[in-house]
């Protein structure tokens, strides 16, 4: 991971070496196609639908809308066969690291004391998820609740140091079905408040605000979606369309981000997969995003990618 500046190793995405991904898995088998899983150490967030309704895209950080994000968790999963002979449920709990570090001080007057990822927060992150596994569709749906907590140098006769909390929760529906077999139709949904560390980072996770003499912190709301169909001719070969949409609630973002701050942005993508050599795989995309901001001015604009991806599996 080579993009961006040297800095932080673990929020932001400079030249320095971090670790992405280091955990262990253990499954417990039991009579009836049941069992047990226990996963501990850090991955792909719980809350995330990292199998049903996942875009594959050349671009690493998927469509406008997408859940994102890796971190230290302990997860217990039970897997139960249910109705037809290929159905089953699975139940996922998790208990993992809350991150919030992201908010702008809005109209306050304040400034945040800056926190690496983590830091600060005393409550982790709980997560809940229930899948419905069939052949020929999947289904997932998912909530998570923890708690921010900002600690801001105040001005004046607010004093020199204010905390503040506020809960923040999240939910999301996926799926996806495969009515005839070379294509898959899925779709994905979120609202999150307070929790943008969990959706790729996109959006500030809150405000601060003074107004009517209060001082407060204010979590920022997105909704966000995607919907795509995936075209596999042959073996080794698929087609990808992505549509995806991400966009924060006017109501509190827009009263205290200004300027350049992101309102709302989409993204297509058309790429074709072509796997070969048995464990290498080759992308090529189109890939176009676009953005609204708040503020007076309403900015808009947009950009065209052309990404090329090549991987090599082992």
């Amino acid at each position: 991971d080579f993009y961006g500046n040297e800095d932080n190793a673990l929020t932001n995405t400079g030249r320095v070496i971090r670790l992405r991904e280091a955990f262990a898995r253990a499954d417990v088998p039991l009579e009836k196609d049941r069992g047990w899983y226990l996963l501990a150490g850090q991955t792909t967030s719980a809350f995330s639908n990292s199998e049903i309704a996942a875009a594959d895209t050349v671009d690493a950080n998927g469509p406008a809308g997408i859940l994102g994000a890796r971190q230290p968790q302990l997860r217990l999963g039970y897997k139960l066969p249910v109705g037809p002979a290929d159905s089953s449920v699975v139940f996922e709990s998790a208990v993992q690291q809350h991150s919030f570090s992201n908010f702008t001080t809005g109209d306050s007057g304040t400034t945040p004391r800056s926190a690496t990822d983590g830091q600060g927060q005393d409550l982790p992150l709980f997560v809940g998820k229930l899948q419905w596994l069939n052949s020929l569709f999947q289904l997932e749906s998912a909530g998570a609740i923890s708690r921010n907590r900002g600690v801001f140098d105040r001005a004046g006769d607010r004093g020199p140091v204010a905390t503040r909390s506020e809960t923040a929760w999240g939910v999301q529906v996926s799926g996806q079905a495969a009515p005839w077999e070379p294509v898959t139709f899925y779709a994905h949904y979120q609202h999150l408040d307070g929790l943008h560390r969990e959706g790729n980072g996109d959006f500030a996770d809150a405000v601060s605000d003074a107004g009517g003499g209060v001082f407060r912190l204010r979590n920022i709301e997105t909704d966000g979606w995607y919907t795509g169909l995936a075209f596999k001719p042959w073996v080794d070969t698929t087609f990808n369309f992505v549509y995806g949409q991400n966009e924060a609630d006017e109501d509190v973002a827009g009263g205290f981000t200004r300027g350049t701050t992101i309102r709302r942005q989409r993204s297509i993508h058309v790429n074709v997969m072509q796997k070969f050599w048995s464990q290498w795989k080759l992308g090529l995309e189109y890939q176009r995003f676009m953005v609204d901001t708040f503020g007076p001015s309403q900015r808009d604009g947009s950009v065209n990618f052309y990404h090329g991806g090549l991987w090599f599996f082992y």
